[in-house]
């Protein structure tokens, strides 16, 4: 049995105005926003999978990733992981955007990887091909 699985990012659901995020939520994407190309390259690259998916016939499956970080992130990269740890190294107060309300749930970069490799093998996925139909959303949680 072969299929494809694409990774994905929550890029897809652009600025979305409901957090945490329903697999179910089809985005709010701004097509000429400073994002955009890159919203519309993630949506584009899962529309890509579902077309392939039904024109040839091959199973697919897309795994969205949320908020991966790991050892060799750059520290002024801007994402919150290096911003965090770099401001506590300088003894700096730690930067909260927005009213700290915010979720977020992250996961270290091994077991991202861990994760798709398992669910990329696991006999009980691989034999009901219609699980792959939906994107999986592969964060901390």
């Amino acid at each position: 049995m072969s299929w494809i699985c694409s990774g994905s990012t929550s890029e897809v659901y652009g600025n979305p105005p409901e957090h945490p995020q329903r697999e179910s939520y089809w985005g709010n994407v701004n097509p000429v926003g400073p994002r955009s190309s890159y919203d519309e390259g993630e949506r584009f690259a899962e529309a890509l999978t579902v077309a392939y998916r039904e024109q040839h016939g091959v199973d697919t499956a897309i795994a969205r990733i949320f908020n991966t970080y790991g050892t060799r992130m750059r520290h002024h990269d801007g994402r919150v992981i290096p911003t965090f740890i770099s401001q506590a190294l300088r003894d700096e107060p730690i930067t909260v955007t927005g009213d700290g309300t915010q979720t977020r749930s992250f996961c270290f970069v091994d077991d991202t990887i861990d994760r798709n490799a398992t669910r990329a093998t696991t006999t009980p996925y691989l034999k009901r091909p219609e699980s792959r139909q939906d994107p999986v959303a592969i964060s901390g949680t």
